[in-house]
């Protein structure tokens, strides 16, 4: 049969490779998709990166759900004790990124926790498990 589909005239076209080097190739673009899911899904893909932060607002309990501090710009008066309630289905810290200010320590799914700063100041803050959380806390 002539111009039949898998002659030699009309070579079948497929994803099977006879020489090793094609073998190889396909292989090594196989990896490559591989590791770039891999490397989005480990850099919190489906996270959020970061709360838009607009004007602080005056209150004294910051609420994490669906990866995000909310609000995520919060302000006290100096010696407040801030409730920190994790009402997402993972855990999650809120700790100062200056190091040592203030940091609620690992709060599991559905708990709570408190800080309390005593010195007026700008604290940007992030979540210790996930640092692609981001909030700020202003205390006056």
């Amino acid at each position: 049969m002539i111009g039949a589909a898998g002659s030699s005239e009309y070579p079948t076209v497929g994803l099977r490779a006879t020489r090793p080097v094609e073998r190889v190739l396909i292989a090594l673009g196989a990896a490559l998709v591989i590791a770039t899911a891999g490397a989005a899904v480990l850099a919190g893909g489906d996270e959020p990166t970061e709360a838009t932060a607009g004007p602080a607002e005056m209150t004294d309990t910051v609420t994490i759900d669906d990866f995000e501090f909310m609000p995520p710009a919060a302000a006290v008066q100096a010696g407040t004790e801030i409730a920190v309630d994790n009402v997402d289905d993972v855990g999650h810290t809120l700790s100062s990124e200056d190091g040592g200010v203030f940091d609620t320590g690992g709060i599991a799914a559905g708990d709570s926790s408190t800080v309390t700063v005593d010195k007026p100041g700008e604290y940007p803050y992030i979540c210790e498990f996930h640092p692609t959380m981001h909030g700020t806390l202003t205390v006056e």
